[in-house]
């Protein structure tokens, strides 16, 4: 569900290499499909359920030593919500308790004309979460015996569909940025039509803020609680494998 939604928004933003107009009709039909109730229950809960699996996957593992491309994932996977909230609480969240509109043209203001490092941080969180979900996809095709013959393509379209986005996003925001220069009443303009006030774009960062140190906590929490279960085991007398009579490894009951 997850990697269904990211594709179509890359799509999306690739339409920016037409026009922003192009972009925004390419946004409508997008919203059709994942902003009606229903949809957006289902987006939520899978979103909700992938981060509940990452944690609970932390806190079960028998060791935080992982390979190279399981560490990829994982740290990539724990950077999404950070990185990423922001910019889901400034458009949908936003527009559900605020009514503030969504579309193209106030979120490239907002990265273009007024906070670049912000833009910059966007286009940085689509690539990280692009290449969180073809590691686990391409986990998940490995077992797939028909795979093989398709690895080439998939490859090929892993890196064709983000680069196309970053693409649309630097188009329409060059385009964005002339128009600025063309007309200055422009920005307003575009705060006014989206009701992007003063006062929701500061609620929208507390509200960030707020959500980044609920998700960091929840980790550190995780890893607490990681650190609590090894010393329980260590005074109850936790089963030990002795290597060659001179190693030895405590393990969890349960351990195979």
């Amino acid at each position: 569900v997850l990697f269904a939604f990211l594709t179509g928004h890359l799509l999306n933003h690739a339409f920016g290499v037409v026009s922003i107009a192009a972009a925004e009709s390419a946004l409508r039909a997008f919203y059709a499909i994942w902003g009606n109730p229903v949809s957006a229950a289902i987006l939520a809960l899978a979103f909700a359920a992938h981060i509940a699996a990452a944690l609970i996957g932390l806190y079960r593992r028998r060791t935080l030593r992982l390979r190279g491309w399981e560490l990829a994932q994982t740290v990539l996977g724990f950077l999404i919500p950070v990185l990423l909230v922001g910019h889901v609480v400034g458009t949908r969240v936003a527009a559900e308790v605020h009514g503030v509109g969504v579309g193209y043209a106030p979120i490239l203001l907002a990265y273009w004309g007024g906070d670049p490092v912000a833009g910059s941080l966007h286009a940085a969180v689509v690539l990280i979460a692009w290449a969180h979900g073809c590691i686990g996809l391409r986990f998940w095709l490995l077992t797939r015996t028909w795979f093989p013959g398709w690895r080439t393509p998939a490859a090929m379209a892993a890196f064709v569909l983000p680069a196309m986005a970053l693409a649309g996003y630097v188009s329409a925001g060059a385009e964005l940025r002339r128009a600025l220069a063309a007309d200055p009443l422009l920005a307003d303009a575009i705060l006014a039509a989206s009701n992007r006030t003063a006062e929701i774009q500061a609620w929208g960062a507390e509200v960030t803020q707020a959500s980044q140190l609920a998700f960091l906590g929840a980790i550190a929490a995780v890893l607490l609680a990681r650190r609590v279960r090894e010393i329980r085991h260590r005074r109850v007398g936790a089963p030990v494998i002795r290597y060659g009579g001179d190693r030895t490894i405590q393990v969890p009951p349960g351990a195979t």
